[in-house]
């Protein structure tokens, strides 16, 4: 499954770069896909696997073909129109109103990316809704880093489109839970909270953002794989304590994930976590073996099936290797010391997790940010607990919101909790140390991987050796 993914990803990077003609993909993916069955009668197994990953290649080229017809718009700054979803609470700065957006169609051709929006009118604009307007597309480069900046004048077109039942319901939602943290916690924990758990991170300052970069704890602002296991663990604790059987646990939790994800905006990184912790409940109710390398590569490819432009998306690559480095390092050089006290074990995995993620994402850092975070593993040895505590003190919050004396109390643990995290990732980052500026070529990138992939290997064939020795 994990090679098919690749495939289908490797597919998906052709069509957009040289935009391969329909005919030819749609033509190989059906020779592929007749000689795939041709060859499964004969079970030749070499040849079946290799047409089988010809197929998802043409597969993803057709995938991507309807959004490379609004392609060459993307280089353009010329106004032209464009139906967005509005995706962040509109900020208030000087002469304009400042918020993002998912761009849907351009000059009526699909499209489905992000873009910040520079709005110098005065109409109002509402969470997820959907708006017909007139302006320019602008794109920026930030060392290797691509953003796309739509401008819209004071006098520019424009026309409401609504919005469906539901997100109607979920911006509610929204609404309503920014107004009860609002009215319970001091500023800075507000802005934080609404940030990590609600996946606001428009109401992070921008001396706020500039502190995270510089401890090299911005991810921890983006609700992620590490957010989405912390909400797993939460939801399947409460739901034992209901008395609820396992598998009866193990259902409603994911169904309490997709809900959550749909709340927060369904960002590439939570939809491809969510997805993850369903394939390993269908495995476990299915009575399949888990394989989490699989697991991992079903994920992204169900992800890339909903929008096949988040294989250039900077966070969903991030969180994909980062998942993948864990697995594969727990995999491969996990450190079975005997420890039976829980603090040392989990002090060992934290460890063990960071240098396993810094590992995969160095060549994306330092070729997008051109930086390579140095401290990290003592970064989150020191912040990762008290980010855990935080987020789950906000859903004691909601929990005990009924009572107003346990509310109280509790929001002035987050309020100094928050206060106390702010102040620790402060000091990090005046460490001249914390990272160090470095910039990765694509060529470099593609050595660096390559690389790992030989250490990996040698180690399975090392492993291997000894086990037969043993025996």
């Amino acid at each position: 499954m994990f090679s098919f993914f690749l495939s289908f990803a490797l597919g998906i990077i052709l069509g957009w770069v040289y935009t391969i003609k329909v005919s030819l993909a749609i033509s190989l993916s059906i020779i592929s896909l007749v000689l795939v069955y041709s060859f499964r009668k004969i079970n030749y197994q070499i040849v079946f696997n290799f047409l089988l990953i010809i197929f998802f290649i043409s597969l993803g080229a057709i995938w991507i073909l309807p959004y490379t017809f609004s392609k060459p718009y993307l280089s353009s700054d010329k106004k032209r129109e464009f139906i967005l979803k509005v995706t962040s609470f509109p900020k208030q700065q000087s002469l304009r109103k400042i918020f993002y957006a998912r761009i849907l169609k351009i000059d009526n051709l699909p499209a489905n990316f992000n873009v910040r929006v520079n709005d110098y009118s005065n109409s109002d604009v509402e969470y997820l809704n959907i708006y017909r307007v007139c302006g320019k597309l602008k794109n920026y480069r930030v060392n290797n880093a691509s953003y796309y900046i739509l401008w819209l004048k004071n006098n520019s077109y424009r026309e409401k489109l609504g919005s469906n039942r539901i997100d109607k319901n979920l911006s509610i939602i929204n609404r309503q839970l920014l107004k009860f943290f609002r009215q319970i916690l001091l500023d800075e924990a507000y802005r934080f909270i609404a940030s990590i758990f609600l996946g606001r991170k428009e109401f992070i300052e921008k001396e706020e953002k500039n502190l995270f970069m510089k401890a090299g704890i911005s991810h921890l602002l983006a609700i992620s794989g590490l957010h989405i296991g912390l909400v797993s663990v939460f939801l399947f604790f409460i739901l034992k304590i209901m008395g609820l059987k396992f598998r009866v646990r193990l259902v409603i939790s994911t169904l309490l994930l997709f809900l959550y994800t749909l709340i927060i905006g369904s960002p590439p990184s939570t939809l491809r976590a969510t997805i993850m912790y369903s394939t390993f409940v269908l495995s476990f109710l299915l009575k399949r073996k888990i394989n989490l390398i699989n697991s991992l590569g079903l994920s992204g490819l169900i992800s890339l099936f909903f929008n096949p432009l988040w294989i250039f998306d900077i966070g969903f690559q991030l969180s994909f290797m980062s998942v993948l480095g864990m697995i594969l390092g727990f995999e491969n050089f996990n450190l079975n010391l005997p420890l039976s006290n829980l603090i040392l074990t989990y002090i060992k995995n934290i460890i063990l997790s960071t240098i396993f993620v810094t590992v995969a994402i160095i060549p994306i850092t330092s070729f997008y940010f051109g930086r390579v975070y140095i401290l990290s593993i003592f970064t989150n040895l020191i912040l990762i607990p008290f980010f855990t505590f935080v987020l789950i003190t906000t859903f004691l919050i909601l929990i005990f919101s009924f009572s107003p004396f346990l509310l109280e109390i509790i929001a002035e643990v987050v309020d100094f909790s928050v206060f106390l995290f702010m102040k620790i990732s402060g000091l990090i980052g005046t460490f001249k140390l914390s990272f160090i500026s470095f910039s990765m070529s694509p060529i470099g990138i593609f050595i660096y991987y390559l690389a790992l992939g030989g250490v990996i290997l040698s180690k399975r064939v090392w492993d291997r050796r000894l086990s037969k020795v043993k025996l």
